[in-house]
């Protein structure tokens, strides 16, 4: 006992200061190809390096489908330009860029980094954005990351995904007749990139990532690719593509139940899926490089986690946990103090040891995941309790804040505000609201919400995602 007490004491101490983190780190840029000593060495020249809070600002971009530029994925709302519209050059030193930066710079999350700032509060950092760009460099002049997400094609309906609220999983890339190529401007900075991220959709169904990874191999073939793919296709066009670069995979994978697997991932084989897998990760270690897989814990699938991380540990591949925060009715982050507590104590039970640099990340990343369960469960303690007519009393208040936030603007834009029905619609969705989050912060968030940017999103579409992204914007700011 005295021995257990002793070495859990000293982990704390390492924990804390950080230690941990940093060994953590180097193992698993130990794990990529051309590393070894040279490798930690040139890492722990970064560590030493003056810290930001977040190095996605200085060393990484992220395309969206409709040509927004952020910063990275993470971070979709704070957008620094349309690649369409202005060469990419130019948005990397607008004003609005530089900006960031300098935000960054004074250790404050710039907007649009909330989630990972709670990830950050909840000692979740392990499955925070963050995370990501940390071991990359900062090259003046030029990018180390690219991230992609130019057509949300797909060929699954899986239930967490925001594309089928949106309807947006059949559309193509809109790369063509734009005033600025894509790929052109993003090829003065391939020579040095160091990375490149690829979502969708499907990654595999998009065809213009087809013509970005030929030209990347064959102008940088030390350049590394992640695919963030649903792994139920694999044919010999993607076999020949991938053994020719550096590609590794992020396969999203909520359940080893084929039952369960097929009810989250609408239009799936889980047979097929695994084959896939599988033949992916054989290539992936015939080339040098990684796999994970990237689990989405939810109330339909939160027992087997125990299970995933052992089976990555036993076939040496990466786990990465999401945060689900939306649908409501899939996630756990809204789940009762007692249902949270539940929860945690059950899995907390499970431990994993540490036997290579794949397990001892799969171990951070376990126990941050169970630091994000905890931390819900004292969030869910805070909750406001209102009484029936409490709530009505709020809702009266803060449907009175919009309305005289909107006659701020433009007095003939909220009109639809006084309208019976959609007053009605503004009362249901609080009175969930409201079960969550204090009033006087929803005062507060329309009180410092651009005016114009609350209108366009509550005006086209008043529905329960609308709800669900006015919750995340209040709970994580």
């Amino acid at each position: 006992m005295q021995k257990n007490s002793f070495l859990k004491t000293i982990r704390s101490i390492l924990v804390y200061s950080g230690i941990i983190s940093l060994l953590s780190l180097i193992s698993q840029s130990c794990s990529y190809k051309a590393t070894g000593i040279y490798s930690i060495l040139e890492y722990l020249k970064y560590i030493f390096r003056k810290k930001y809070i977040c190095k996605a600002p200085y060393n990484s971009i992220y395309i969206s489908g409709n040509g927004s530029v952020t910063t990275c994925c993470f971070n979709r709302t704070d957008v620094l330009g349309n690649i369409y519209e202005t060469p990419l050059k130019d948005i990397l030193n607008n004003s609005k860029t530089k900006e960031l930066k300098d935000t960054i710079k004074q250790g404050i999350y710039p907007k649009g980094c909330e989630i990972c700032k709670k990830h950050v509060e909840n000692k979740n950092k392990a499955n925070s954005g963050i995370i990501t760009y940390e071991k990359f460099p900062v090259q003046k002049g030029f990018l180390s990351i690219i991230e992609l997400e130019l057509s949300y094609k797909c060929n699954l309906r899986c239930l967490m995904c925001r594309l089928n609220e949106d309807n947006l999983f059949v559309n193509p890339a809109k790369t063509v007749n734009k005033k600025f190529n894509i790929l052109k401007q993003i090829t003065p900075y391939l020579e040095k990139v160091k990375l490149m991220r690829f979502y969708g959709g499907e990654p595999f169904f998009i065809d213009e990532y087809y013509s970005i990874w030929d030209t990347v191999i064959n102008n940088n073939p030390d350049c590394r690719f992640i695919v963030q793919t649903n792994s139920t296709i694999f044919n010999n066009r993607i076999k020949d593509l991938i053994l020719k670069g550096r590609f590794n995979f992020s396969i999203s994978i909520d359940s080893l139940n084929k039952y369960t697997y097929e009810s989250i991932r609408k239009g799936a084989d889980f047979d097929k899926t695994m084959i896939n897998l599988h033949k992916f990760h054989s290539i992936s270690k015939k080339n040098k490089e990684t796999i994970t897989i990237s689990v989405c814990p939810m109330r339909i699938n939160w027992k087997e986690m125990p299970q995933l991380v052992e089976f990555c540990n036993k076939n040496k591949i990466f786990i990465f946990f999401n945060s689900v925060f939306s649908p409501w009715k899939m996630a756990l982050w809204n789940l009762s103090k007692t249902e949270l507590a539940e929860i945690y104590n059950i899995l907390s039970v499970y431990k994993f040891h540490s036997f290579s640099s794949v397990s001892f990340i799969n171990k951070v990343r376990w126990e941050s995941f169970l630091n994000q369960l905890y931390q819900w469960n004292l969030e869910a303690q805070k909750r406001p309790s209102l009484t029936n007519q409490e709530k009505e009393n709020w809702k009266t208040q803060i449907f009175n804040a919009l309305t005289n936030k909107f006659s701020k603007y433009k007095p003939e834009k909220y009109t639809f505000l006084l309208e019976t029905e959609f007053k009605q619609k503004v009362f249901d969705l609080l009175n969930e609201l409201l079960n969550y989050i204090h009033p006087s912060k929803i005062l507060k968030k329309i009180e410092d919400s651009d005016a114009i940017e609350i209108y366009n999103t509550i005006r086209l579409k008043l529905n329960d995602t609308i709800l669900e992204k006015l919750l995340a914007d209040t709970l994580f700011n």
